[in-house]
């Protein structure tokens, strides 16, 4: 799709995933979410983005889901679409996991 190799595709991913990160946490912290974004310039999460390509959308929908959990707590009578959010971030969630299992057999 990029027309480059996939070294440099993977990076272009892992910024493109950094941002949204960026914007989730601007949506759900509003204020604060500078204190929150600080947590991206953790050696361990760049490296991460500097190694793999894989790990970096499994943390964005692990926070998504954190997030989408913690809404639907909080509120007496949360809609349907905050159920349809969690579903999607837990079937991403599985489908991470099954990934590395389907990969394990191979071996």
């Amino acid at each position: 799709v990029t027309k480059v190799n996939a070294y440099l595709a993977s990076k272009i991913l892992a910024m493109l995933i950094v941002g949204l990160l960026l914007i989730l946490m601007r949506v759900c912290f509003r204020k604060d979410a500078w204190i929150y974004a600080l947590c991206l310039t953790n050696i361990g999460f760049l490296d991460l983005c500097y190694y793999t390509w894989s790990e970096v959308p499994f943390i964005l929908f692990l926070s998504g889901f954190g997030l989408v959990l913690a809404r639907i707590l909080k509120e007496d009578h949360p809609g349907v679409k905050w159920y349809v959010l969690l579903g999607i971030t837990v079937a991403k969630q599985i489908a991470e996991k099954n990934k590395y299992q389907i990969v394990q057999m191979m071996i």
